[in-house]
């Protein structure tokens, strides 16, 4: 046996993934358990274990997410788990086996086989969280992860420090992290009449691309890079050196792809970006963007999803939801899908600085956000139940087409099916009046037939342009 030792430093070091077809199967001496959005949450102490494949982990504690496949989500299930307390891990390298010794260790479990779980009856969400929870979630943030990396791993040069100062309006900058503990290693080849330089890397990558014109700063992290760009010097990835705004930038890139655009995340297998153009091409994607109306996502699932423009995106035989849950109880699925998710920074009305998003501490982001599909079909649960050839809102809903339907049973009016309809989206209203809201639905009635009736609201600001709040139904 080939012992490996790392330093506490590398506590989230990536191994090598087992096979996906292998189940994972994890165990603890007690465990507690509840929901948090589509993933499961295990709170794991005593014993810990994780096996899949070849490869096993064990420790003393360890917070636990799992999310499973579905109709909606990932094709495979993924547990993504935070160790702490004489951490040990068994895994093979090139068919040799190591070892592992840390006191914390993060990573991910990718399988389509089962999830199963040997603990005792699971206790439910504590109302006081432990101390190693709230590390656990400082590990898996995305964001907080990407910070912890930056400071941990210098790319090239060891002793060198990344550029985070902001840079003079007109130019780019590139900087390029390792996505583990293995160094940016970048392979260049150029085209000395073409002045193109070609670069590829394959050991895992985290691209940061600031003065993206009107995004900023886009955010890419994958297994594997391949980045075209010109000049007469080899490009830079330090973020030491600049280049002009205007300088063609293209990138592909595969392997678990995470991207980022102001706080709009697509999760995909490959994708192609036109950085200049802000176009591209993203296989196997799923594209989340927050929607400002409600506490939830907008979730645009497709096998190809196309980026036309800095803003806008078209999908094909594409399934979209606002739930937050991994198999939606309520969702469209369309064949051909435009969506426009128009992003801007919130500014304070009265000093004009930028307002931060307490949350993360970072820039707060205001969406204005349209759809419009054609041959829709809205399931609920794995039932078809309403079909409409064109749709189009402004995602201010949570809902499409269909509002309500409800059953209802009393001695006065026998059995009752009751629906609600959006009749903007039935329109294919794409811009309906700010502040309005018109709803109707026929209803049946076993003792009295069929019936219905529309409602509309409305609460403004003005009445057909003259300024004053205007509040009122008509039913």
């Amino acid at each position: 046996m080939l012992a490996c030792g790392l330093s506490r430093a590398r506590g989230d070091v990536e191994l090598p993934r087992p096979a996906a077809e292998n189940a994972v199967e994890i165990s603890a001496g007690q465990a507690s358990r509840w929901m948090q959005g589509a993933y499961e949450v295990w709170l794991l102490s005593g014993n810990c274990t994780i096996k899949q494949g070849t490869m096993s982990t064990r420790s003393r504690d360890a917070v636990v997410w799992v999310k499973r496949s579905g109709d909606f989500g990932d094709r495979q299930n993924l547990v993504t788990a935070y160790l702490e307390g004489d951490v040990h891990i068994d895994y093979q390298r090139a068919g040799f086996p190591y070892q592992l010794d840390d006191q914390t260790w993060f990573g991910e479990f990718f399988s389509t086989a089962n999830i199963e779980l040997r603990t005792p009856p699971p206790l439910p969400e504590p109302a006081k969280k432990p101390a190693i929870y709230d590390r656990a979630e400082a590990k898996r943030d995305p964001r907080a992860r990407l910070a912890i990396r930056r400071t941990q791993f210098q790319p090239f040069d060891a002793g060198a420090t990344p550029a985070v100062d902001p840079i003079p309006v007109g130019t780019r900058r590139l900087r390029a992290y390792p996505r583990g503990n293995v160094p940016v290693q970048a392979q260049w080849f150029p085209n000395p009449a073409t002045q193109e330089w070609i670069a590829v890397i394959t050991s895992g990558v985290n691209l940061i691309i600031d003065g993206v014109g009107g995004v900023g700063t886009v955010d890419i992290v994958a297994d594997r890079l391949v980045l075209w760009t010109r000049g007469s010097d080899q490009p830079d990835l330090t973020g030491q050196a600049l280049q002009g705004e205007g300088t063609p930038l293209e990138v592909y890139l595969e392997g678990h792809v995470v991207f980022r655009q102001g706080d709009r995340v697509i999760h995909a297998d490959r994708v192609y970006y036109d950085v200049n153009n802000q176009t591209g091409a993203l296989l196997q994607a799923d594209l989340l963007a927050p929607v400002p109306s409600y506490l939830g996502m907008v979730r645009l699932r497709s096998d190809l999803i196309q980026q036309t423009g800095p803003d806008r995106f078209y999908a094909r035989n594409t399934t979209l939801t606002t739930s937050r849950f991994e198999e939606p109880g309520y969702r469209l699925q369309a064949k051909d899908v435009f969506f426009e998710d128009n992003q801007r920074p919130v500014v304070s009305p009265y000093t004009g600085a930028p307002e931060l998003d307490p949350s993360t501490g970072e820039q707060a982001i205001m969406h204005t956000q349209t759809v419009t599909s054609n041959n829709n079909l809205v399931y609920v649960g794995p039932v078809p139940v309403f079909y409409w050839p064109t749709f189009a809102t402004d995602l201010e809903q949570p809902s499409f087409f269909l509002r309500k339907i409800q059953y209802r049973n009393d001695r006065l009016f026998g059995n009752q099916i009751l629906t609600r309809f959006d009749l903007f989206q039935l329109a294919g209203a794409k811009n309906k009046p700010g502040g309005t809201d018109w709803i109707a639905g026929p209803d049946w009635l076993s003792r009295r037939g069929f019936g219905g009736g529309t409602t509309l609201r409305y609460n403004r600001n003005d009445f057909f342009g003259i300024p004053g709040q205007v509040t009122g139904t008509i039913d």
